[in-house]
C-alpha cells in the first residue's frame, strides 16, 4: 500500500493520466491467419541513462505522457532520507531472496529510487498464467513495461555482471544511534561469548594441571613418622601394665588391648675360620720301665702313682706287683716287673730318652718316692707320643667376627617363624614392632645362648669352627579389625595415665619400650606436657626418606627400627602391607601430635 502522505503536483498528474489510460480499451491486435507462426518477441531495449530514456513505440500518447511526467519530477534539495514507520512492516518486497528496501517517504524522488532498486531486490518476475483473459494479460504487460523503464540495464544481485555506472542505486539509509549501538553490542556478544568460553576452558585446564602437580597423590605416597618427645619437662612413667586378650575389647575407656601371643624358639649355626696359628704341644708321651725288687718282700706300686722327671710328671697306668728277691748258690735274684707310664702334659717334653728314668748304677734317677732303696728302675727304650706342632687355635677374636652374622641369621629366622604362625590365623597380622628380641638387642648378645665348637682355645683341626646361637622369639599378633597394635597400646596407656595418674589428656605420650611379662605388656612411657611438642631437626626427614626410598621392605624396617633404637623416632612406623618395596617417591611427614 502507498503511504498516506499528500502527493506532489507532478505525482497527482501522473496518477490522473494512469487512471485515464486504464479506462480506455486496449488496442485490438490483428488476427493471425491460421498456420502463420507467431513472431518472436522484440529484444529488450538497451540500457540508457536516466537523462535520455529509451524511446518505446508509441502505442498510446497519453500513456507516454504519463511516463514522461516521472522524468519531469523536480528533484528536492539534498536532505537525509525520511522514513515513515508503519505497522505494515518496513520492507517493500517480501519475495524469496529479497534483501528488502526500507519504505520511502512520499517524495517522488524517493519513490523513483525505490523503483530503480526493484530490479536488484525482488525475485524474478513470475510468468503470467495463461488462464488470464487477454485484456488482463495486456494490462499486466503494460505495467511491466512501465516498470522496466526503471530497471533496464540493472543486473540482478544474483547475477555475475556488475551494475553500470549510470544505473541509479538505492543507498542504505543511515542507522539511528540506537540501532548502531545495538548492532555493535550484537557483534561484541558474538565475539566475547566464544572468548569467555575459551577462557573458562583454559582456566579449568590450568587448575587441573596445578592439582595434578601439587596434589599429595602426585607427590607420591606419604609415610607418617613421630618424633621423640622433648627431654625437657618430660615425665617418665615406667612399669605400666597393659593386659591383652585374644577376645575383642569393648568400650572406649578400656586399658586392655586385643592381641595374641606368638612364640617361636629358634637356633642357627654360623661357621667361622680361625685366623691365628701357634706352636702347640700335642699328644702325651708314653713309655715302659722295668722295676727290680731288692727286698725279700713283694712290693706293689698302685695305678696313678706319679713320678716327676725334669719337671714333667708321669703316671703309672696300672697297678704293678713286683715279686721279692730270692737267694741261691748262684747268688741273689731280684724280683722283676714292667710298668707303663704316661706323661700328664702334652708335648715333646714327655719324650724321655732311654736311661733317663734309670737309677744307679746305670742312671741318676733317684727312684720312686718312698721306694727309693727297695726298687731299682731301668729304662731301656725312649718314651714317645708327645709333639709340638703349628695349628689353628680358636680365639675370642675369631668368634666375635662371626657373631654379628649369626645374629642377623637368627633374627631373620625368628621373624620368618613368627610370620608362618600368624599366616595360619586369618584376620590377624604381625606388627614388626612387637617382635622381641630386636636386632639391636641381639647384637648386644642379650637374651641369647651360643656355643662354640671346638671351644675357644682349642685346636681347629681343619681351621674352621661353628657358632650355634639360640633364642626364643615372641610377638603379639593384632586383629586387623581393631587397627594397628601400636595405636592400641598408645590408647590404652593414655587411658590408664589420664584416669589413674591425673595426666593432662592434651599431653604428648610416647612409648619408650615394652616387654612381655606374665601374659601382659609392661610399658615404659614418657609424658610431655601440652605446648611442648617435639619436632624433627632440619633435614632429618629428607635424609631418612633418602635412606629408605626404593629399599626392600625388610631392609627399610631395619633402618626405621634403628632410628627408634637411637631415639630419633618415637615409635616404629607401620609400612603398608602392599609395600614389598618402598616406593621411590615416598614422602615422610611428621605425624600429628
Amino acid at each position: 500500500p502507498r503511504p498516506t502522505t499528500p502527493a506532489s503536483p507532478s505525482t497527482a498528474r501522473a496518477q490522473t493520466q494512469l487512471a485515464e489510460i486504464r479506462t480506455q480499451a486496449p488496442p485490438v491486435a490483428p488476427e493471425r491467419p491460421a498456420g502463420v507462426a507467431a513472431s518472436p518477441p522484440a529484444p529488450a531495449a538497451p540500457s540508457t541513462p536516466r537523462s535520455a530514456p529509451p524511446q518505446r513505440p508509441r502505442t498510446d500518447d497519453d500513456f507516454l505522457a504519463g511516463l514522461a511526467a516521472f522524468d519531469q519530477v523536480v528533484q528536492p534539495a539534498a536532505e537525509p532520507p525520511r522514513l515513515i514507520e508503519s505497522d505494515q512492516g518496513t520492507l517493500l518486497f517480501d519475495a524469496p531472496g529479497d534483501v528488502g528496501v526500507r519504505r520511502p517517504a512520499t517524495d517522488d524522488t524517493d519513490w523513483e529510487q525505490a523503483f530503480g532498486a526493484m530490479g536488484t531486490t525482488m525475485a524474478a518476475e513470475p510468468e503470467l498464467p495463461k488462464s488470464l483473459p487477454a485484456r488482463s494479460r495486456a494490462r499486466a504487460s503494460e505495467a511491466g513495461s512501465a516498470l522496466s523503464r526503471f530497471t533496464q540495464g540493472r543486473p540482478s544481485r544474483r547475477g555475475t555482471a556488475a551494475p553500470s555506472e549510470d544505473t541509479p542505486q538505492v543507498q542504505r539509509p543511515d542507522r539511528s544511534p540506537e540501532e548502531a549501538d545495538q548492532r555493535r553490542q550484537q557483534r561484541l556478544n558474538f565475539i566475547l561469548l566464544p572468548l569467555a568460553v575459551l577462557v573458562v576452558i583454559l582456566a579449568l585446564g590450568g587448575l587441573y594441571v596445578l592439582y595434578k602437580r601439587f596434589s599429595p597423590s602426585a607427590q607420591g605416597p606419604t609415610l607418617q613418622v613421630t618424633p621423640p618427645p622433648n627431654t625437657g619437662g618430660a615425665v617418665p612413667y615406667t612399669g605400666i601394665v597393659i593386659p591383652f586378650s585374644e577376645q575383642p575389647i569393648s568400650g572406649t575407656s578400656t586399658i586392655a588391648i586385643q592381641g595374641r601371643l606368638l612364640q617361636a624358639p629358634v637356633s642357627v649355626t654360623a661357621r667361622g675360620t680361625a685366623q691365628n696359628s701357634a706352636s702347640t704341644p700335642l699328644g702325651l708321651a708314653t713309655g715302659t720301665i722295668t722295676l727290680r725288687n731288692t727286698t725279700s718282700q713283694p712290693i706293689q706300686v698302685p695305678a696313678g702313682k706319679q713320678i716327676q722327671v725334669n719337671g714333667t710328671v708321669f703316671t703309672f697306668n696300672g697297678t704293678v706287683n713286683v715279686a721279692p728277691s730270692t737267694s741261691s748258690a748262684d747268688g741273689v735274684a731280684f724280683g722283676k716287673a714292667d710298668a707303663s707310664l704316661t706323661s700328664t702334659v702334652a708335648g715333646a717334653q714327655g719324650n724321655l730318652k732311654a736311661g733317663t728314668l734309670s737309677t744307679a748304677p746305670q742312671g741318676t734317677f733317684p727312684g720312686i718316692p718312698g721306694l727309693e732303696g727297695a726298687l731299682r728302675i731301668e729304662q731301656a727304650s725312649n718314651f714317645a707320643g708327645g709333639t709340638n706342632e703349628d695349628v689353628k687355635i680358636v680365639r675370642v677374636e675369631d668368634v666375635n667376627q662371626v657373631l654379628p652374622q649369626a645374629m642377623s641369621q637368627l633374627y631373620a629366622t625368628g621373624v620368618q617363624a613368627l610370620n608362618l604362625k600368624v599366616a595360619e590365623q586369618p584376620g590377624w597380622e604381625l606388627p614388626a614392632t612387637t617382635i622381641t628380641p630386636t636386632i639391636d638387642v641381639l647384637k648386644r648378645l642379650a637374651g641369647i645362648q651360643y656355643t662354640v665348637l671346638p671351644p675357644i682355645g682349642s685346636v681347629a683341626s681343619d681351621g674352621t669352627f661353628n657358632v650355634e646361637v639360640r633364642s626364643a622369639f615372641q610377638a603379639i599378633a593384632a586383629n586387623t579389625a581393631n587397627g594397628r597394635l601400636d595405636d592400641q597400646i598408645l590408647k590404652a596407656v593414655r587411658t590408664q595415665l589420664t584416669s589413674t595418674r591425673n595426666v593432662d589428656p592434651k599431653s604428648t605420650i610416647s612409648i619408650q619400650s615394652w616387654a612381655f611379662r606374665d601374659q601382659s605388656l609392661v610399658v615404659d612411657a614418657s609424658v610431655q606436657p601440652p605446648n611442648q611438642g617435639a619436632t624433627f631437626p632440619a633435614g632429618f626427614l629428607a635424609n631418612l626418606q633418602q635412606q629408605i626410598a626404593g629399599k626392600p621392605r625388610d631392609e627399610a624396617e631395619q633402618i626405621l627400627q634403628q632410628q627408634v633404637s637411637d631415639h630419633k623416632l618415637a615409635r616404629m612406623p607401620s609400612l603398608p602391607a602392599e609395600w614389598q618395596t618402598v616406593p621411590a617417591n615416598v614422602k615422610l611427614v611428621q605425624a600429628a601430635q
